[in-house]
């Protein structure tokens, strides 16, 4: 049974003007168990409104929704439908869109109920676009996305695809590239394809290729951040790609001699059984050999971070890697008490170089060196053209920086006592803004200015406006002064603790 505005108002709660929209909705309106609502209903609401329940909406209704709209079952819009949402916008039960389709979602914006799109589908969403059952797209599909694009289920593209996403894009089921293929990725591309085509060089800081079985002869990237190849079995003589995050190569089995790919964070080769000779690797932070139940005599990698050898069941007395943390498996005395003298030798913070110095890990920061004189470097991210500065003292303390003044002056904040007292209140519990966050965590660690913001951008997987300490402490692992950040605060939980059992009867 249909119900009017007034009894509507009366059940939600609402006055009329607030059901026009006339006056608002201060916080969430929710609806949830509500299949209908009435003609004229056009609320701004402060929060979010949820609708979950409704699946045809009435003429008019242009909603100003400062939060959330969740239309999740709504399979018709009215003509028209032109609402602005502050946040994000849910409409995965629609399966073709109204003419004239152009709703303001300065968020994300989510129609993974929909098969087809129109030949003219130019919308634009501040934040992702999930057009996650869509198979095909038309030519000329060119929407603008301030985040991710999600079009995993697509098998075919048009010619001269070359969209522009400032996030990730998924194109995972795509298993053949259309000519012209070539879109800019500011995060993660994944893509279907199991042969690399001729030409191949994607414009994307992540890259997936999970299901690409073999890589053509001569074939040599550069990424800037992770290389995924986890289907390849076989690695070639001469496949030496350049990576500044991680190589994920954890289904590969047989990898040539002479294999020596540059890589800047962790390197998985957790299925073989054998290496070749000679194998002495330069890893940025961890190097994973987890099958492997013996090691060549001349063995002895340098490791940024954690080397892991689970397999391991006895080592010659001459093993000696660099690495900072060790873990291995069944290894009998005497020769678990020696090792143990081998863990920490490598400081986590210590610079790494690759190729004469040509590239550098500093921070967690892999660049390439462009020009350097004395302690001062001009360096830059990998494909890109923008040069920033890294500095040192020689002494083992580095700073990033836009200018050289800036890169300078955290140099300087680096190397000065600073005054941790006012975060000895911090408990794994307390919440913080991302302002304040980003305040503690420098003051305590250190981290230069740079590298935090380095940080947020690129790799804070999780961004909302507070955080507790716990989730501070989880988002910055493997990131510079994570187990300073991670020591203060335990010790600050032991302090409180031992104050409570002073004052305990």
């Amino acid at each position: 049974m249909k119900m009017t505005s007034e009894q509507f108002c009366a059940l939600v709660g609402i006055t009329e003007e607030q059901f026009r929209g006339e006056e608002m909705v201060n916080g969430n309106l929710d609806l949830y168990g509500l299949v209908f609502v009435p003609e004229g209903f056009s609320p701004h609401v402060k929060g979010d409104l949820y609708m979950n329940e409704v699946t045809e909406l009435p003429e008019g209704f242009n909603p100003r929704v400062e939060g959330y709209l969740c239309l999740a079952r709504a399979t018709k819009l009215p003509e028209g439908f032109s609402p602005v949402i502050e946040k994000s916008l849910c409409l995965d039960s629609l399966t073709t869109l109204p003419e004239g389709f152009n709703p303001t979602v300065k968020g994300n914006l989510q129609l993974n109920g929909l098969t087809h799109i129109p030949q003219d589908f130019h919308l634009i969403v501040g934040g992702g676009l999930s057009l996650s059952a869509l198979t095909t797209v038309p030519e000329g599909f060119n929407p603008t996305v301030g985040s991710y694009l999600d079009l995993c289920n697509v098998v075919t593209l048009p010619k001269g695809f070359a969209l522009k996403v400032p996030d990730d894009l998924y194109l995972n089921k795509l298993t053949e590239l259309p000519e012209g293929f070539n879109p800019t990725v500011g995060g993660r591309m994944s893509l279907g394809i199991t042969q690399i085509p001729e030409g191949f060089n994607p414009h994307t800081v992540d890259l997936s290729l999970d299901a690409v079985t073999s890589i053509p002869e001569g074939f040599n990237l550069i990424v800037q951040g992770d290389l995924e190849l986890y289907a390849l079995k076989t690695v070639p003589r001469d496949f030496c790609p350049i990576v500044g995050g991680s190589l994920g190569l954890s289904g590969c089995t047989t990898i040539s001699e002479g294999f020596n790919p540059i890589v800047g964070g962790d390197l998985c080769l957790s299925s073989l059984t054998e290496l070749p000779d000679h194998f002495n690797l330069k890893v940025g932070r961890s190097l994973y050999l987890n099958g492997l139940s013996s090691l060549p005599a001349d063995f002895a990698p340098v490791v940024g971070r954690h080397l892991s050898l689970e397999g391991i069941t006895s080592l010659s007395d001459d093993f000696r890697p660099e690495m900072s943390s060790l873990s291995i498996g069944h290894i009998q005395s005497p020769d678990y008490v020696s090792l143990l003298s081998l863990v920490g030798d490598r400081s986590k913070n210590e610079a790494m170089t690759w190729q004469d110095g040509k590239y550098i890990l500093v921070d967690g920061l892999f660049t390439e060196v462009v020009a350097q004189k004395g302690h001062v470097y001009k360096v830059k991210r990998l494909n890109e053209e923008q040069e920033t500065y890294l500095v040192t003292d020689g002494k083992g303390h580095w700073a990033h920086g836009d200018t050289l003044k800036e890169a300078k002056e955290d140099l300087f904040f680096k190397m000065s006592e600073r005054d941790k007292s006012d975060y000895e209140y911090l408990t794994p519990e307390t919440e913080l803004t991302l302002e304040e966050a980003v305040v503690a965590y420098r003051t305590i660690t250190g981290a230069c200015a740079f590298g935090t913001r380095d940080f947020i951008k690129n790799r804070l997987t999780v961004k909302k406006e507070v955080y507790t300490v716990a989730e501070m402490i989880a988002l910055t692992r493997e990131e510079y002064g994570d187990s300073r950040f991670a020591g203060f605060i335990d010790q600050n939980r032991q302090r409180e603790a031992e104050k409570q059992d002073f004052f305990t009867p």
